[in-house]
């Protein structure tokens, strides 16, 4: 179904780029006055491309791909959770962004395999000094 939905799009995708690519211009632009249309141009074309690759790839194999949380309360886990701050103790107390993995499924074994982590914030974070 991915498949078929990237094919169909295809007529209305290169008019949509176009039109995003204009407007993230001018709205970087009006961030960044000093940066040269032309460097802001070559990083809004390369952000662009590059979300359109994931969104497509993602597209196509939508059934292998999927977030995960992390729940309040659960033990910080260094191999999926992001912490901003590397002094942070304690239990996860709120997740800020959530993490992707991918399912695998090779010889009747089904797998995750991490590809972003989760980010979140720790006890320690907001506890007060006295």
């Amino acid at each position: 179904m991915g498949r078929g939905a990237g094919q169909f799009s295809q007529q209305s995708a290169q008019t949509r780029r176009t039109e995003v690519m204009v407007e993230l211009g001018d709205f970087l632009y009006k961030l960044l006055p000093r940066a040269t249309p032309e460097a802001i141009g070559e990083v809004v074309l390369r952000i662009v491309d590059k979300a359109i690759y994931l969104k497509n790839a993602m597209s196509e194999e939508q059934a292998l791909y999927h977030c995960f949380w992390i729940d309040y309360g659960e033990e910080h886990n260094e191999n999926c959770t992001e912490v901003a701050n590397e002094d942070e103790t304690g239990r996860v107390l709120l997740c800020t962004f959530p993490g992707l993995a991918r399912t695998i499924k090779k010889d009747n074994e089904v797998s995750d395999v991490l590809v972003v982590k989760a980010r979140a914030m720790l006890e320690s974070a907001f506890e007060m000094e006295e």
